[in-house]
């Protein structure tokens, strides 16, 4: 397993969890109860839109994530995205590669959270502060 850790804009530090690389599985105890994360599916065919869903760790455990919040996805008529403004408890298992985690900062309200895309298809997570994170995808 690859363990990614990078600092981005606004110091944000998000990891990504590969275990697709033949390494191995060993599991890294990276979260917490409370971290606020985002998780991002990965497409896999080419049809198949990424969604992704913003919340806060309840629990983590040899691999498996639970976390309450909101899923977004990509219209695919207008192309905007949209989320569920139902909240949800789910389980993620970050080793079967079908998932990205980043993890957002404490003190981002997930309620604000909104994705904007600009002119030129770059595609940032911001909140109504000063938070903005560029997860631009091809």
């Amino acid at each position: 397993m690859r363990v990614k850790d990078y600092f981005g804009q606004n110091r944000v530090k998000f990891v990504i969890i590969d275990p697709l690389d033949g390494i191995g599985d060993t599991i890294f105890m990276m979260l917490q109860i409370n971290d606020k994360v985002l998780i991002a599916s990965r497409p896999i065919g080419e049809n198949q839109k990424k969604e992704f869903f913003i919340g806060a760790v309840v629990e983590f455990s040899a691999g498996l994530v639970k976390v309450t919040g909101v899923s977004w996805r990509i219209d695919s008529v207008t192309q905007a995205f949209t989320s569920k403004k139902t909240i949800l408890t789910q389980i993620f298992s970050l080793n079967s590669g079908l998932y990205d985690c980043y993890s957002l900062p404490h003190s981002i309200k997930l309620n604000q959270v909104q994705f904007e895309q600009s002119q030129s298809g770059e595609v940032f997570i911001k909140d109504q502060k000063d938070f903005a994170l560029d997860i631009t995808f091809q």
